[in-house]
């Protein structure tokens, strides 16, 4: 049951981004769009993908977090994931995005919080299988990207990159975990102040990483 609750978690917020790895330019404006148009703005994004695919070069690096090198393309799909909320994320929001992903799992591996590949490719496997289960708009938007890919439902989520995204996710949602439960909290406390109490001693752990992190951005920021 637990696993499967956490399988719903992920469906909206990993199928989108992972269904953005590939994507370059945003098809948003700067404006918020109805529930009832989101569908159709993600579908119209798949749709131009491969048209705009070739527009960046996959060798053109743009920034370097503790050593690992993020091309202009990958920059881009990041901000890609990240509009798919409504607004075009700046450059400063993409950096900031990779740079909080990219120390979170640098430390789940120092603290030996890894996720298996194997573990990685049975959640994807669950999320599938909740997916077909609930239909509707989550169902609809894998099934145009896997056909996008030229890649049926059940090949999409075996695919190697579906498989990596999951094993970060989950790697760094365990550290997450641990600093939560490191958090010595009164049982007496409403449960909302000791969400809060969680959610500040983790930001806390990112910042402080933040800080000591090498950053190196050759790009023009917003």
């Amino acid at each position: 049951m637990k696993n499967r609750i956490l399988a719903v978690f992920f469906v909206v917020s990993f199928v989108t981004v992972i269904g953005a790895a590939y994507f370059a330019t945003p098809v948003f404006s700067n404006e918020e769009y109805p529930r009832n148009e989101k569908l159709n703005i993600i579908l119209q994004y798949f749709k131009i993908a491969n048209r705009n695919e070739d527009l960046l070069s996959k060798d053109d690096v743009v920034l370097i977090i503790e050593g690992k090198e993020f091309t202009k393309k990958t920059f881009e799909n990041t901000r890609a994931s990240l509009s798919l909320k409504g607004n075009i994320a700046s450059d400063q929001q993409v950096i900031d995005d990779l740079l909080e992903k990219e120390v979170a799992y640098n430390e789940a591996i120092k603290r030996g919080l890894e996720v298996s590949q194997e573990t990685a490719k049975n959640f994807a496997a669950e999320t599938m299988k909740t997916i077909l289960e609930l239909g509707g708009e989550n169902l609809e938007i894998t099934m145009s990207l896997a056909r996008n890919y030229n890649m049926t439902l059940e090949e999409y989520f075996a695919s190697e990159q579906t498989i990596r995204s999951y094993q970060k996710a989950l790697t760094i949602g365990k550290l997450r975990e641990q600093v939560y439960n490191s958090v010595r909290i009164d049982e007496s406390i409403p449960i909302e102040k000791r969400y809060e109490l969680e959610k500040n001693a983790y930001d806390k752990l990112i910042k402080e990483l933040e800080s000591k992190a090498s950053v190196i951005i050759k790009m023009n920021k917003d």
